[in-house]
Order: structure tokens, then sequence, then C-alpha cells
């Protein structure tokens, strides 16, 4: 009798364990051809807001490639920059369902201004008014997590490592 309930146990157990196997979300990354919009604030010795656009390129291993763009407005001691910068990244398949975490790189070039009122100038006894732009090379790695709380809205968390200082991000992610 023991042998009978513990051989229909286990049967219990095995088909419970397929079903849920087959149901489960085990990649919640993006699928070929899906969207990711991201909307962060950050901080880096100052204050900023950027724009993502992920497009997911190819599924590949245990991941998706992305590319895309991003747009940023960035706050930082005495100056104020405009990143536009192209975006690629690798999602990876993590074991829990809802959170994807991603690294990448990005690339392009910034409009830098100066916003103080006055600056010293040369030998520090000439005062000038300054507004002065300059552009400039932009690079960042970037590393990342969302935490998706709904089947396309997330909770984002992403740093940026780069030029010209370690940015710390946090936002929403859409995917659509």
């Amino acid at each position: 009798m023991k042998m009978k309930k513990l051989f229909i146990l286990l049967a219990v157990l095995a088909v419970t364990s397929v079903t849920v196997e087959s149901n489960a979300q085990v990649f919640n990354g993006p699928n070929k051809g899906e969207s990711i919009l991201g909307v962060r604030f950050g901080a880096a010795g100052g204050l900023g807001a950027n724009i993502s656009y992920d497009y997911a390129l190819a599924r590949v291993w245990k991941g998706t490639f992305t590319i895309g763009g991003y747009v940023g407005y960035h706050h930082h001691g005495g100056w104020n920059g405009l990143p536009i910068m192209l975006r690629t990244t690798y999602r990876f398949n993590v074991v829990v369902p809802e959170w994807e975490v991603y690294a990448g790189v990005m690339l392009g070039g910034a409009v830098n201004f100066w916003d103080n009122d006055y600056y010293w100038h040369g030998d520090h006894s000439d005062r000038h008014n300054s507004h002065d732009a300059y552009g400039s090379f932009a690079g960042d790695f970037i590393i990342g997590s969302t935490y998706y709380f709904a089947k396309a809205v997330g909770v984002n968390l992403e740093f940026n490592l780069g030029s010209p200082s370690t940015w710390v991000n946090v936002g929403f992610n859409f995917k659509f």
C-alpha cells in the first residue's frame, strides 16, 4: 500500500512539474522585432534625465542583442551636457522571469556648455562672462537591470560608466 501511495505521489509531482515548466516564462527579454523605451532620471555629482530606445535585432544563445539610441541632459558642476549616442546591448536570460539584466556600450557625441555666470581666466585676474559651448566624443559602458512588474512595464536601474563620470539612472522601461 505504501508503494502505491509513493508511486501516485511521484506521478502527481512529475505531471505537475511538467505542467509548471511548460507554462513558465523562462525568458522575459525582448523577442526579435520588439522595442524597449527607457525613461530615466540620473545623478553623478549633478542631475540629469535621459531617454533610450532599443530594438531587438536577434535572439542569441540565452539573450537578445539590441541596437538603438540615447538622448539625455546632464548637469554636472558648472557645465551642462546634451549627449546623443548610439547604443547596443546584450540582454541576458536570468533565472527569475521578471528580471532582465543587460550590458552594452554607447558611442556618440555631446554638446557641452558652461553655465557659470563668471569664471576665472588665465592668470585669475580677469573675469569673463561665459556661456561657451563645445562638442566632444562620448562613450559609455552600460550595465542595467529591469524588474517587470507588468508584462510590458518595468522599473529600471542603469549605470553609465564612462565620460565624463559614472551616472546612476533610475526610471521605467516600456516594452512594445
